[in-house]
Parts: C-alpha cells; sequence; structure tokens
C-alpha cells in the first residue's frame, strides 16, 4: 500500500516548523527527521523553530544525499523540513519512497517573494516547483502569520534588505511575512 505525504506550507514565520515537530512527536513508529545542508541558520544538525525549539535531525546535501543515507533502512515515517532547499530530484525520490508504503512529511515555503510557486533550490530545472510536490499530497497544512505592517493574515513572504533571490536562508533581517495589501511597502 502506498504511504501517504503531507505538506505544511506557509510564508516565513507561520510556524511550519513547529508543526512538523509537533507530528513527528506524535508517531509512535519508527522516523527520521532531514534537513538540508544548506540550512545553518540555528543549528548544523538539527531543525529548530524560530522559538528554538528543535530536533535532532540527518543532514542531506541534496536529494541524492538524502537516498543514500536511508535506502538501507528506511524508517515508516520520514520529515523533511525545508523542503524547498533540495532540488527538485526530491519529487521523485518522495514518489518512490511513498511507493514503498513509507509516509512523507515536508514543511516548505510555497511562494517565492513574488509570489509564484518556490522553485526548488539551485535548480536548473525551473519549470519544477512546489506545485508539483503539492499536487501529491494526500493532506495540506497551508499556515498563515501576521503582516509585520498590520497584523492581518499574512499568506506571503517579502525580502527587505536590498537582494532579491529567493535563497530564504535567513531570518527576521531578510524576511518579514506580509498581507496582500501590503507586498509593496
Amino acid at each position: 500500500m502506498r504511504g501517504k505525504l503531507t505538506g505544511i506550507i506557509g510564508p516565513m514565520f507561520a510556524g511550519k516548523t513547529t508543526k512538523l515537530i509537533e507530528i513527528y512527536d506524535n508517531k509512535e513508529e519508527s522516523k527520521v527527521i532531514i534537513k538540508p545542508s544548506i540550512d545553518t541558520r540555528y543549528s548544523n544538525d538539527s531543525i529548530v523553530n524560530h522559538d528554538g525549539i528543535g530536533r535532532s535531525s540527518l543532514v542531506c546535501l541534496d536529494s541524492y544525499d538524502l537516498w543514500d543515507k536511508l535506502q538501507d533502512d528506511l524508517p515508516q515515517n520520514i520529515f523533511i523540513d525545508e523542503v524547498h532547499f533540495f532540488d527538485s530530484n526530491i519529487i521523485d525520490l518522495i514518489d518512490n519512497i511513498l511507493d514503498l508504503g513509507k509516509n512523507i512529511y515536508f514543511s516548505g515555503i510555497n511562494l517565492d517573494i513574488k509570489g509564484n510557486p518556490m522553485i526548488f533550490k539551485g535548480d536548473n530545472q525551473p519549470e519544477f516547483n512546489m506545485g508539483d510536490l503539492l499536487i501529491r499530497c494526500d493532506k495540506i497544512y497551508l499556515l498563515t502569520s501576521l503582516c509585520e505592517v498590520c497584523g492581518k493574515t499574512a499568506t506571503r513572504t517579502i525580502r527587505i534588505d536590498k537582494g532579491d533571490s529567493n535563497d530564504f536562508v535567513g531570518g527576521k533581517e531578510k524576511y518579514q511575512p506580509r498581507c496582500r495589501e501590503h507586498l509593496d511597502i
């Protein structure tokens, strides 16, 4: 029987990692948390939310490294934090792991700073984005944050420093959640 895919998405500061940890903590069966090596904001070897709550994780460079580290001993539940930092091959890898009857839970930013579907990190295949992963989900949690300007529901992330890339490695010094009304301020 095919495993289940659960996505946790939204803008920065919406609580995506917190939700991933909550689901992880409630699973009794074998489990592992995967973290992309590019995300060193709070820890090199743990996923950590913006409040400092974390869990030890397996650090992977890309989707190939993830498979190399897991293939011999796949747990029943695989948790991937910041999935958008992986290459788009993560989509096929997730499909293959689901076909083995394993469950996958991921968190990630669904929209880039221009409001387009987030393209996977360092990918030379921009035709693949978070939307391609989301359409495979059995369940999706769409989380929101609070707009830094007005306090209303924020579904977007803007970059407040001078850069315009979509790397999203950073915190409040680079990014803010915003509602649609305050995207251009």
